[in-house]
């Protein structure tokens, strides 16, 4: 279970241009039930997750809220929550199917007619941020096949035991929508790659190549997709 507050003290800018000193206050929370054998690279389980934001408070122990401008324009208003279930199934003794379901919703301020995003699928086929709506659906399976190793490595970005060489194929599928409606399982984008991961005592260093209409993008970053 998890319960954070942030808060955020700068600059934001009026519908004139206007440059103003700006303080928020954002909220969440959630709760994840891991059933997997492993938290960095599991191999068997289930995981679970769901999380949203709430209203957060106006002043507090790290702050308190300036906005002079009214330039926030009614965002705390808007519920944003998140959905994830993960399972993973052992075919053999290295090869594990791993299978990663996500939904997420923004409701709230239909009125004002505002384009609200809830989040985007983490198509790894498209630029970070490409799709991008009230609601979303996303959906991937990858094949992750595990070559045990036991190597000390102390090289730039990579330090510590090399517990595993792993090798990924994976397809996933993709849809928003501003409607909670079946335009979410329609035309749905898609990506599809392979990827190598290292495979470290504390983190997955991962590179990860994806394909889609859009063209091929490459993925440099650690712990695994999912």
């Amino acid at each position: 279970l998890f319960y954070a507050l942030t808060y955020f003290d700068g600059f934001n800018f009026d519908d004139d241009g206007n440059e103003h000193r700006f303080a928020e206050h954002d909220a969440s929370a959630g709760v994840r039930l891991d059933f997997t054998d492993d938290e960095i690279d599991p191999r068997k389980g289930v995981r679970l997750s769901y999380d949203t934001t709430l209203d957060a408070p106006s002043q507090s122990i790290l702050g308190k809220d300036r906005d002079p401008g009214n330039i926030t324009g009614g965002g705390d208003d808007v519920t944003v929550r998140h959905y994830g279930l993960s399972f993973y199934i052992p075919l053999t003794k290295r090869l594990v199917l791993a299978w990663d379901n996500q939904y997420f919703t923004a409701e709230g301020a239909e009125e004002e007619g505002e384009i609200v995003a809830g989040g985007s699928p983490p198509l790894r086929g498209y630029p970070e941020g490409r799709w991008s709506d009230r609601y979303g659906v996303f959906t991937a399976l990858e094949a992750r096949y595990t070559v045990p190793k036991s190597i000390m490595l102390d090289i730039y970005l990579a330090h510590g035991v090399l517990q595993g060489i792993q090798y990924a194929l994976f397809y996933e599928l993709g849809q928003v929508s501003p409607e909670p409606d079946s335009s979410l399982f329609e035309e749905m984008h898609q990506s599809y790659g392979a990827g190598i991961r290292a495979l470290f005592e504390a983190i997955v260093l991962r590179l990860d190549f994806a394909n889609s209409e859009e063209g091929l993008q490459t993925h440099l970053t650690i712990n695994q997709p999912f």
